[in-house]
């Protein structure tokens, strides 16, 4: 008896994967430059919208060497977007990484495949390298609390943390940007006693954040 259960239920799982596997629709397009180089580096995200207007993520998926991307989807509404941090175009999923330029198109997954989206990336921005220390000691503090926002509309941020080592890296977006840091028992400081930062075309910028005790 415990067998024909056993066999039952696994009849019934294949049965159940089976439906599953044919519910799902293949959705395949490219990622390209402003310029419309194709990028071979880039990460691409399906994004579930939901009917009450709520959203859910799925994994990054990679572009191969034509910038070509494919992914299997339910059916469903999807906003399609992608990023490429190794040539600096940062997280869209970011406020404060938001580009007008870039081009994320939003797709509705029904009984057919779909073919030839073509998803856009902005303007590329630059790389933070930072290292975080003791104002008097010099040495690096670890867990410390970085803030990197938009310099005209510091509801836009992003938050990060620093390393064992006090280091800290992040692609950011090209546009005037505020950068402070804090730590439990320190003071927090800003970088260039508050003045912007404004990094594009994959320029590197390399900061020391001094924080001083409470």
């Amino acid at each position: 008896m415990r067998s024909c259960r056993l066999a039952a239920a696994a009849l019934i799982a294949v049965i159940c994967k089976s439906a599953f596997a044919g519910d799902m629709r293949s959705v395949t397009g490219i990622v390209t430059a402003s310029d419309g180089s194709k990028v071979s580096t880039a990460s691409v995200e399906a994004i579930l919208i939901a009917s009450k207007g709520s959203i859910g993520h799925l994994n990054w998926t990679p572009t191969d060497v034509e910038g070509r991307f494919h992914f299997s989807l339910e059916p469903g509404r999807y906003i399609i977007r992608a990023k490429d941090e190794a040539d600096c175009f940062p997280d869209p999923n970011l406020l404060f990484s938001i580009d007008p330029r870039a081009k994320f198109p939003e797709v509705l997954v029904e009984q057919s495949d779909i073919a030839g989206l073509h998803v856009t990336l902005g303007t590329p921005g630059g790389v933070v390298n930072g290292e975080l220390l003791d104002n008097v000691t010099q040495n690096p503090i670890a867990k410390g609390e970085i803030t990197i926002s938009d310099a005209k509309d510091p509801r836009a941020f992003v938050e990060l943390y620093s390393d064992e080592a006090g280091h800290f890296r992040f692609v950011v977006p090209p546009r005037p940007l505020a950068i402070s840091a804090v730590a439990p028992g320190y003071d927090k400081a800003r970088i260039g006693e508050g003045a912007a930062l404004n990094l594009s075309n994959c320029e590197g910028k390399k900061i020391v954040i001094g924080i001083k005790r409470e």
